[in-house]
């Protein structure tokens, strides 16, 4: 456990724009066994640890949670979890492990478990982010504000340029029409959702669907070498190579 006096400085600010008081922070890990994208990712061995317990030992590493929960429904990756010290297992139903359910669902029935507290912070963290140091992790939880923040990477192509080709046609609709008429270098910097961690306040979590849809949210830029999100096997394979 980490003194309540640590979380006060590192989450200093939030009592400053937001209306709840700060008590706590709390970090879900959500990892499901049935994976389907890429079988079995949580469990993918990277430089000899398995990617769940990589992401449990970031979490107790970054000293900035009062708890690290590992939820899942999959005894395999329970049993890791359970031998790194600080780590806290929740055995989660199996229809909260199905291929429709979101981690924001995961995280909304952790928080009904353990404390609706509104003054509580919850952190999502995914298992798949062997790259995220828990320095990154901590200075991520500094610049939390209140509202949601999460990291972010820039975006290779600009979405200005983007167009929607029709179904079994070729006709072609412009997302941004007026932007078309820009050059390339007066496009402002946009980024994409890294899907690797996010912050908010359990009322916050409960209120909306998706975090990311939250109105107004705070981006903690990434470096996109560092920010690799293991959905598919490419995903695996940059990760390889990159080690």
């Amino acid at each position: 456990m980490v003194s309540s006096g640590v979380f006060r400085r590192i989450f200093s600010s939030i009592s400053q724009q937001n209306p709840y008081h700060y008590r706590m922070a709390i970090c879900i890990i959500p990892a499901r066994g049935n994976s389907k994208r890429l079988p079995g990712k949580n469990l993918l061995q990277f430089k000899g640890k398995p990617l769940v317990q990589i992401a449990a030992e970031t979490a107790v590493s970054s000293g900035i949670f009062s708890e690290v929960i590992v939820s899942s429904e999959d005894a395999n990756i329970l049993s890791i979890t359970e031998k790194v010290s600080g780590v806290t297992n929740s055995k989660r139903p199996e229809i909260l492990s199905g291929d429709d359910i979101r981690a924001d669902d995961v995280v909304r029935w952790e928080i009904a478990r353990i404390s609706n507290d509104p003054r509580t912070v919850y952190c999502c963290l995914l298992p798949t982010t062997p790259l995220l140091s828990p320095d990154i992790l901590a200075d991520a939880a500094n610049k939390y504000s209140g509202g949601v923040l999460f990291g972010v990477i820039p975006t290779s192509e600009s979405p200005y340029r983007s167009f929607v080709l029709e179904p079994g046609g070729t006709k072609l609709n412009a997302l941004y029409p007026k932007m078309l008429n820009l050059q390339s270098q007066e496009y402002p910097q946009t980024v994409v959702d890294a899907g690797q961690f996010y912050f908010a306040f359990a009322h916050i979590w409960n209120q909306n669907y998706s975090i990311t849809a939250y109105p107004e949210p705070s981006g903690f830029v990434l470096d996109p070498k560092l920010a690799i999100d293991i959905n598919y096997p490419g995903d695996w394979d940059k990760l390889v190579q990159h080690s």
